[in-house]
């Protein structure tokens, strides 16, 4: 049996009846998803051991290809590249990784780079979670 505990709204519950299904059922697994504000752990005795770090990625632009054409600027939905007609900048936390902005690209001049931006955090596979860094936007 699967069960999800979900919610939009803050002060429901979730964490708490979650919690306690995973307390009084051998062999369950939890799983918090809330990346921002991963709070079930705090209601459990368990130990924290990284599994595995979270990567994203983002534009670089070459500028020796670049011609400042503007059409991956143009593509970004997100705000994450500016270009003007002397110069492209990318702002890699706005980037949400769509990769996009390389297929529009007509010279080639968009590679992508790796960032950091938080860990999944489990233990013995029956409880994890996701751990985002501080100061990196969920949306």
């Amino acid at each position: 049996m699967e069960i999800c505990v979900v919610s939009g709204k803050g002060g429901t519950g979730k964490t708490t009846l979650a919690t306690w299904l995973f307390a009084y059922h051998p062999g369950s697994v939890l799983l918090d998803c809330d990346v921002e504000e991963p709070n079930a752990g705090l209601f459990l005795e368990v130990d924290r051991e990284t599994v595995e770090s979270i990567n994203t990625g983002y534009p670089v632009i070459d500028e020796y290809f670049c011609v400042n054409c503007g059409a991956c600027a143009a593509f970004c939905a997100f705000g994450a590249i500016l270009s003007s007609p002397k110069t492209t900048l990318v702002l890699p936390k706005m980037c949400h990784d769509c990769r996009g902005c390389a297929l529009v690209c007509p010279h080639g001049a968009i590679s992508f780079g790796e960032r950091n931006i938080g860990k999944i955090v489990g233990r013995g596979g029956r409880f994890s979670y996701g751990e985002l860094n501080v100061g990196e936007f969920s949306g």
